[in-house]
This record gives structure tokens, sequence and C-alpha cells, in this order.
């Protein structure tokens, strides 16, 4: 049997990695990451000139989904200020089970810390 230096698993829209031999430095190239105008500060240009979020994982650590799914709705909710013209509340989860809420317009809508994805919405009284 085959013993691998690192271990990728993609389940749904989570992602884990597992650096399994000891000094083993992964890089991560996220190319799913969205392409904002080119401004985007957290992105990084490859060989190609592609953009992708771009990570290094090394023994005992993981990438953190939850930061970097909060990254993404911070940069969205400033899109819409910038270029919609439209204002957005923004409040990042306090913990991994919880949810990231984007305020629009006296409307909340929840997405989940976990990277999960979208969870619905509601209004707040």
């Amino acid at each position: 049997m085959k013993s691998p230096n690192a271990r990728l698993v993609v389940d749904e829209l989570r992602y884990e990695i597992d650096v399994l031999t000891k000094g083993t430095l992964v890089e991560v190239r996220n190319y799913n990451t969205p392409q904002a105008n080119g401004q985007a500060k957290d992105l990084w240009t490859d060989d190609a000139g592609r953009k992708c979020g771009r990570y290094f994982v090394g023994p005992g650590e993981k990438i953190d989904i939850e930061k970097l799914t909060a990254t993404e709705l911070s940069r969205f909710a400033e899109d819409l200020a910038n270029h919609a013209g439209i204002e957005v509340g923004f409040e990042p989860a306090g913990h991994p089970d919880g949810l990231h809420v984007l305020r629009i317009k006296n409307a909340d809508f929840y997405f989940c810390a976990d990277g999960g994805g979208y969870d619905g919405w509601g209004r707040y009284v």
C-alpha cells in the first residue's frame, strides 16, 4: 500500500489537509476563489496569470475554512457597497458552528461559518 506525505480531503464545500510526513510543506492553490476585478488583496497570481487563493500547510496545521468564508463574505459586502451602492452590514460568526450574517435592507442572510454555504434568510425586529 502507498504511503502518502499529505492527504487532501474534499467533502462538498469542506477541505481538509493532513500532513502525514514530518517536515512536509503543502502548497494549496484554490482557483474556485472568486476573482474580484484584480484588486483582491488576498489573491495570488500564478505563472499563467490566473488568480487564486494560495495557502501553505505544514505539519500539524489545517486550512482555516471559517476564516476563508468570512474573508470572502467580507469582500462581497465591500463589493456591494463599492460597485452597486448597496450598504451591507457583515457580522462574522463567533465560532465554527455559528453563522456569518450579511444584513441588507433590514434582512439578515445567513452563511455557515464552516464553509457549508448559504443557510437562509430572516428579518430582524
